[in-house]
């Protein structure tokens, strides 16, 4: 289980979130979706303890798993891996 409770966390003055509370029950399955630059990756962090918000609480339970998928255009991923696009090999 994930649990936020008024979280409130600024970077330089801005205000990423302001009071954001959340309870995501155990087993779910949750993905972040959002335009660059709204906290996606802050919070993530915030999840994993890299990062201490300024107000609020989280607890995420031990036994809890958290996985990332990276992100990128197809043609980025595939400079890095080799895959081929719109082609079969």
């Amino acid at each position: 289980m994930l649990t936020i409770n008024n979280l409130t966390y600024r970077i330089q003055g801005r205000e990423l979130f302001d009071g954001a509370s959340v309870m995501l029950p155990t087993g779910s399955k949750t993905g972040f979706v959002g335009k660059n630059g709204t906290g996606k990756t802050t919070l993530f962090h915030l999840i994993q303890e890299h990062l201490a918000p300024d107000a609020g609480s989280i607890e995420l339970n031990k036994k809890a798993r958290i996985g990332a998928v990276g992100s990128g255009s197809t043609s980025q991923r595939c400079q890095r891996t080799g895959c081929r696009v719109g082609r079969r090999p």
